[in-house]
């Protein structure tokens, strides 16, 4: 729902979200309950800096907080490979 959701009168803008790290990182990973929508996953967690922190990969359905992410120096990992 990218499009449908960041397009704006004044053209595409992002969409800024808060929430709080629900279960702490072990290494690979995080929980979060930021707000998703399916299709979501890819999406980027930022903190409060401006820092890219994880990329969202999963949630569970029905709920809003029950949301996983990969830290984002693997996500900068894959990408390099």
């Amino acid at each position: 729902a990218g499009f449908e959701l960041a397009t704006t009168k004044k053209g595409i803008m992002a969409n800024f979200q808060s929430g709080q790290i629900t279960r702490l990182a072990d290494g690979v990973d995080f929980g979060h309950n930021v707000p998703t929508i399916g299709g979501a996953s890819g999406s980027p967690i930022f903190n409060n800096q401006g820092n890219l922190v994880g990329i969202n990969y999963k949630g569970l359905s029905q709920t809003q907080v029950f949301n996983m992410a990969m830290l984002a120096k693997y996500a900068i990992e894959l990408k390099n490979k």
